[in-house]
């Protein structure tokens, strides 16, 4: 039986590309885009698997936010013993009372350190937002820091002195 060029070239490449590891090897499982990571944080702050939860587990706290800043959240949560610690609000809508609508994640924005992801909303009828940073971590992208509007951080906010 004889095998033409072309058959031959074909069978070489399927049996290269049947070879090849998947596209998805060697990825963490949740190295999931910057957006995606926003939305999974937001959907799980209303139900039971709440990372944000008190209290907070660091390990779940870690699939979203860079070690870091999951060492002060947890950190300001055992300073406040059960009470209202160093943030005073809610750190996904920087509000302590909400009624959210018209909820839009952003498309990445490129940093130097890496990529900004803006989160609209409005809040009891009035136009608000949060800055989400993002860092790439060996695990995938994490949040490093979250801007409010009037300035304020949460990194900055767990870092002043407990009241």
């Amino acid at each position: 039986m004889r095998i033409s060029g072309f058959v031959k070239l074909a069978l070489a490449i399927g049996v290269f590309a049947a070879s090849a590891p998947p596209a998805s090897a060697g990825q963490k499982h949740d190295d999931v885009s910057p957006q995606t990571l926003i939305s999974k944080l937001y959907r799980l702050r209303s139900k039971k698997g709440d990372p944000l939860g008190n209290p907070a587990d660091r390990k779940i706290l870690e699939r979203y936010f860079t070690p870091r800043l999951a060492g002060l959240y947890v950190q300001d949560q055992i300073d406040a013993r059960g009470e209202v610690g160093r943030l005073e609000a809610d750190p996904l809508y920087y509000a302590q009372d909400f009624e959210i609508t018209d909820f839009k994640i952003g498309e990445p924005t490129r940093t130097p350190d890496g990529v900004v992801v803006v989160v609209k909303f409005r809040n009891i009828e009035k136009p608000s937002h949060v800055d989400f940073e993002l860092n790439r971590t060996k695990d995938g992208w994490r949040v490093s820091d979250i801007k409010y509007e009037d300035g304020n951080t949460l990194r900055g906010i767990l870092e002043s002195k407990f009241p």
